[in-house]
Formats: C-alpha cells, sequence, structure tokens
C-alpha cells in the first residue's frame, strides 16, 4: 500500500468515526471542514506521535465533538444504537483527556523546540480537569488534572491561583462527603480506594487522604504565591476541617492581614484600576469575616473583639455602596454580597450579647442592599419586637431561594444528628419496638427485623 492510499484509507476511518458520533447527536451537525482537520491532525500524528501542537489542535478539534448534558439527544429510541453512541461518546473523551495529558506533560522524546510554552499546558490540562469534573462526573480524574496544572512550572501568579481555587474546594468537599459516609457507615464503590466496597476505615483514610493533599497543595503554592490571601483562607478551611482550631484561625488572620495589605498597596497607586481595587475589598470584607466567625466558632474573640474587627471592614465599605454605577457589574455584585454578609455578621454578634437593638440595626442594613436576604429576614423574625418603625417582615412574600437552597444543603450533612442526638428522636425506636412486641404477641419469630428504615 502506498503512503497516499495509506492515507485516503486512514482519512476515510476517521472521518467515519467522527461523522458517527455526530450523527448520533441531532444537535450537532459537525461542518465537512472540521472533520477534514481532525483526519489531517491524525495523520500527521501516526507519522510523528511526538508534536504537542498538532495534539493539541486535535484535543480542541475533537472536544468541540463532545456531547454536553445540554446538547445530547434524549430522543434516541434504539437502545443498541443508544449503547453504541456512549461507547464512542466514551472513547472520544478518553482520546481528548489523553492528548490534553500529553500536551500539558510532554513526553521525553518531544524536541525541545516544539514544547508548548507554559500557558498552553496550563491550559490543556485545566480543559481536561472540567471535562473530568463536568462531563464524567471523576473527581479524583479533575483532582489529578487541576493538580498538575497548579504544580506547572513557569505559569503566572494569577493562573496558578486560578487553578487552586478551583481544586481545593474540590478537596474539601471530598473529605467532607467521606467524613459523612464513614459518620453513617456508608461504604461506597465511588470513595474506596481499590474501588470495591470499602469499609468505615475506608472512607476515614481517603478523607485524610483528600485533606493532606489539601494541605501539601496550600504549602506549595504559599511559597510560589507568598502574598496571596487566598492561599492562606483555604489554609484555614482545610484546617478547619482537620479540627486544628488554633492554626485555622491564625491562618484566616493572616490571610485578612494579606488582603489589608493588598488594599492599602492598591489605595496609594494612582493608576490602581478602579474594579480591581473593589475586588480588594471585597477581599477585605470576606476576610475579616472569616476571621470574626472563626474567632466566635473557636472562642478565640470575644464578642468586643469581633465587633471591632468587623466595625474596622465597615469603615472601607461605607464609602463604597453609594457609588455602584461606577464600577464593573460582576465585580460590584461581588463586593455587595460580600457587604451583605458582613452586615448579617455583625447583627449575629449583636443579638448574641442580647443587644437587640444594635441587631435589629444591621440586619435592616443588610435588607437595603438585598431587600429579600433571607439570613437577615428570618434573624429579624427571630428577634421579638415591634416598634412599628415598618412593615419590613409583614411584606415578605417569599425568602431568597439561594439562601434557602443553602440552608438544606449545609444542615443535610447533620441532619441524622440533630434529629437524633440534640432533640431526641425515637420514631424509629418506637416502630422497632412496636413491630417487634407484635410479632411477638402473634408467636412469629422476630429474627428477621434487622434494621428499621424511616422514611419520614
Amino acid at each position: 500500500m502506498t503512503m497516499t492510499m495509506f492515507k485516503a484509507f486512514t482519512t476515510f476511518w476517521t472521518l467515519r468515526l467522527i461523522s458517527n458520533v455526530a450523527a448520533q447527536n441531532k444537535y450537532n451537525h459537525t461542518p465537512p471542514k472540521i472533520l477534514e482537520a481532525i483526519a489531517i491532525c491524525r495523520d500527521k500524528l501516526r507519522e510523528d506521535p511526538h508534536f504537542p501542537k498538532i495534539q493539541h489542535s486535535l484535543a480542541r478539534l475533537l472536544e468541540s465533538q463532545i456531547e454536553t448534558p445540554s446538547t445530547s439527544s434524549s430522543s434516541i429510541a434504539n437502545d443498541s444504537l443508544t449503547s453504541k453512541h456512549k461507547n464512542l461518546h466514551s472513547d472520544l473523551i478518553s482520546e481528548v483527556l489523553q492528548l490534553y495529558h500529553s500536551v500539558g506533560v510532554p513526553s521525553p522524546e518531544v524536541n525541545e523546540k516544539r514544547l508548548p510554552p507554559p500557558k498552553i499546558r496550563f491550559e490543556s490540562l485545566m480543559r481536561a480537569g472540567t471535562i473530568a469534573k463536568d462531563i464524567l462526573h471523576d473527581v479524583n480524574k479533575a483532582i489529578f488534572y487541576y493538580n498538575l496544572a497548579t504544580r506547572l512550572d513557569g505559569i503566572e501568579e494569577r493562573l496558578r491561583l486560578m487553578s487552586f481555587e478551583i481544586i481545593i474546594p474540590i478537596f474539601l468537599s471530598s473529605a467532607a462527603t467521606t467524613s459523612q459516609r464513614a459518620s453513617a457507615g456508608i461504604s461506597s464503590a465511588e470513595i474506596s480506594f481499590d474501588g470495591s466496597l470499602g469499609s468505615q476505615a475506608s472512607q476515614i483514610s481517603k478523607q485524610q487522604y483528600y485533606l493532606q493533599q489539601a494541605m501539601e497543595l496550600c504549602n506549595f503554592v504559599s511559597v510560589q504565591c507568598p502574598d496571596s490571601f487566598l492561599v492562606d483562607e483555604f489554609k484555614g478551611a482545610t484546617l478547619r476541617q482537620m479540627k486544628q482550631p488554633i492554626l485555622a484561625f491564625e491562618s484566616y488572620n493572616l490571610a485578612m492581614i494579606k488582603a489589608k495589605q493588598q488594599c492599602a498597596k492598591l489605595n496609594s497607586d494612582d493608576n490602581t484600576n478602579k474594579n480591581d481595587w473593589l475586588s480588594a475589598l471585597s477581599n477585605l470584607l470576606k476576610t475579616s469575616i472569616l476571621v470574626a466567625a472563626a474567632g466566635r466558632e473557636f472562642g478565640m474573640l470575644s464578642p468586643d473583639e469581633q465587633l471591632n474587627l468587623l466595625r474596622e471592614a465597615e469603615d472601607h465599605s461605607l464609602p463604597i455602596l453609594k457609588v455602584s454605577d461606577t464600577f464593573d457589574e460582576y465585580v460590584w455584585r461581588s463586593f455587595q454580597d460580600q457587604a451583605l454578609d458582613l452586615y448579617n455578621n455583625m447583627g449575629i454578634v449583636e443579638k448574641k450579647q442580647g443587644s437587640l437593638h444594635e441587631a435589629v440595626m444591621y440586619f435592616r442594613k443588610a435588607l437595603e442592599i438585598k431587600s429579600n436576604d433571607g439570613h437577615a429576614l428570618v434573624q429579624l423574625a427571630s428577634i421579638d419586637r415591634n416598634d412599628g418603625k415598618d412593615d419590613i417582615l409583614s411584606n415578605v412574600n417569599e425568602l431568597d431561594p439561594e439562601y434557602v437552597s443553602a440552608l438544606f444543603d449545609g444542615y443535610s450533612s447533620r441532619f441524622e444528628s440533630e434529629l437524633v442526638d440534640v432533640l431526641h428522636y425515637r420514631g424509629h425506636i418506637l416502630v422497632y419496638d412496636a413491630l417487634k412486641s407484635a410479632l411477638q404477641k402473634l408467636e412469629k419469630s422476630t429474627s428477621s427485623i434487622q434494621q428499621v428504615v424511616d422514611l419520614g
């Protein structure tokens, strides 16, 4: 077979493979030029497999063929066709991940002149991580790619912090999930190390693994980005989950100090972009809130010390709340969210020490920023007070949906312990005892009753 015939043969089968994937997705009509480009890239890689630039181009082309939940067809009637379609799609995703990995971590056989720049390597690993997280829903695979991206040599600080800000919450949420499963005595093939059903001990080990990996990455990034408050903020969150409150508080406090320094630096520079400055101010509010909340939770700050911290942050934000039209909408909204949290936290501190008049004042300030904020409304409703000044509560039709969702999500992890240990709920025990007693009266064996599931 001549080289020309070989190229024609491989091009034919490449076009056929991609066409099969595209044809089974009614929303995906791949232009012939893209199919031709894919075939050309494949030909070049067969001739020269260690060519990152071509690998990157092919990965981008193939990625455009990957179906997302919003584009996939739900009307395929033939089950065998669906199965074939899924296999083709799975193969396509695997190939894209492999290509992006080859670009992000080039083979030693790649000629030095062909090595892609750090930014392209970073982008490739980030794309692979996003595909693993959002399409495959594979947390461990996503962590693998994001971790490689974060640890890349030669990338800009902003890129390193971008991937860092994505991966640490994944570590922490994974650790929290395994902790909940361990507490409930649940084992899962998803979480165990070897892919089989794991024991409670393996769940705990997996939780420790996630937290240790998060801490190691925090330490690595803190060396690369020594002035970033974000590293200390996430380190505090990790230490908090590791049940090391003193170290967690110290990390949050260091994050706040760095956020203050950044604000002061930008404020003294006449050429500072106003949106960058507002973003830095948002970070100062956020870190001040974290320090006050940690101080309250761990018993390290008195109510007065907490309020002093929060009032200092308020002093920075008050002049800004009146000039919203001069800022980028996204940056302004982020700042408003932090100001909202600031007033709610100030209200909580005042309420806890019995200063109800001051507490009401702060909750009302929060509502001036967001009139349906669930937290402020609920706190106001919990204060038995009616001074006749207004009817904020009587005019409320519904709470902020985000607040309601966060309330249920935040409570779900401790629902069972609160119900049984705090509220002393015994419904499941009473049902079990009643059923066992009834069977005994009927002279029936009770050995078959091992567990009772309370479905609420």
